[in-house]
C-alpha cells in the first residue's frame, strides 16, 4: 500500500505501508531497510536482525528531494529501527545532494543512534564527488563511527576514487 498526499508545508507526503504480498500483516523487514538506502552511521548492522518497522513517511520539498522520513510500526506509531532512531532529516545543497543526514527521534527533533551519531555531514566537489562525511553527536561533537570521525576521498580526472582518509578524533 503506498499513499501520496499533501503534508503541512505544501509539500508532499508519501505513506509506504510494507505488507505481505499474499498476506495482510506487515512484512519483515531486515533491521537497517529503508527505500532510502544506507543508514547516517552506515553501521554493519546484520542483515539477520530484525525490525518490526511496517511502513515509512516520507516527506519531499517543494523539488522533489526527501526531505524526512519516519519510521512506522503497523499501527502507524511512531517506531524506531534497528539503530535507535525513529527517522531521519534530509539537507541538501544546489545540486541536489544530499549535504547532511540527521536522525530523529519520536518527537523530531535530533536524537543520537545507539552509536552516539545525531549527524552525518557531507561534503562534495563541483563534480558532485562526494570528497568528506563527518559523524557528529549530541551538541555538534564530533564522534567517531567503528574508529572513525572523518572519511576523506581523492578522485582522478575521470571521477574514480584514488584515495580514502579515514580520521578518528585525533586528526590521525
Amino acid at each position: 500500500y503506498s499513499d501520496l498526499r499533501d503534508n503541512d508545508t505544501g509539500s508532499k507526503r508519501h505513506f509506504i505501508d510494507f505488507k505481505l504480498y499474499d498476506q495482510d500483516a506487515p512484512a519483515t523487514l531486515t533491521s537497517n531497510f529503508s527505500l532510502l538506502g544506507a543508514n547516517s552511521s552506515d553501521s554493519k548492522v546484520g542483515l539477520e536482525a530484525k525490525s518490526d518497522l511496517a511502513g515509512e513517511i516520507l516527506d519531499y520539498t517543494a523539488e522533489g528531494l526527501t526531505e524526512r522520513v519516519r519510521y512506522r510500526n503497523s499501527s502507524a506509531l511512531p517506531r524506531p529501527n534497528a539503530e535507535g532512531i525513529f527517522g531521519q532529516h534530509f539537507d541538501y545543497n544546489r545540486m541536489g545532494l544530499v549535504v547532511k543526514i540527521t536522525n530523529l527521534g519520536p518527537d523530531d527533533k535530533p536524537l543520537p543512534d545507539k552509536v552516539g551519531v545525531v549527524a552525518s555531514v557531507r561534503d562534495f566537489d563541483s563534480s558532485g564527488n562526494l570528497i568528506e562525511q563527518s559523524y557528529f553527536g549530541v551538541d555538534g561533537q564530533p564522534v567517531e563511527v567503528s574508529g572513525v570521525q572523518r572519511i576523506s576521498m581523492t578522485y582522478d580526472a575521470a571521477g574514480n576514487v584514488v584515495k580514502i582518509s579515514r580520521f578518528d578524533l585525533s586528526g590521525k
